[in-house]
């Protein structure tokens, strides 16, 4: 019985590491090379909310950020022009490419 649990214990942390949600933004160059780190604001009608920064494939899960629904995002990085209020409900993963 004590090794069906660690079994049991094992497939789920194998499949909690292998199950990585879909990217809703990717933030890129014009070269295409993700951009670490890019700052992205999502926005309700009424909020702005907490900012969530790019990973190292230029990657950002946004996900459900509480009552009201998130419509559009800022996008900003040091060095790059500024994506400024783009639309959200777009299907994901939204693709930002950010020109120096």
């Amino acid at each position: 019985m004590r090794h069906f649990y660690i079994h049991l214990v094992l497939l789920t942390a194998v499949l909690l590491t292998s199950c990585k949600s879909s990217p809703d933004v990717i933030v890129v160059d014009s070269t295409g090379t993700p951009i670490v780190g890019a700052e992205i604001e999502p926005m309700t009608a009424s909020l702005n909310l907490k900012p969530v920064l790019t990973d190292s494939h230029g990657e950002a899960r946004i996900g459900d950020r509480g009552v009201q629904e998130v419509q559009w995002i800022n996008v900003q990085k040091a060095g790059f022009a500024s994506q400024l209020s783009i639309d959200y409900t777009k299907p994901k993963p939204i693709r930002i490419v950010l020109t120096p």
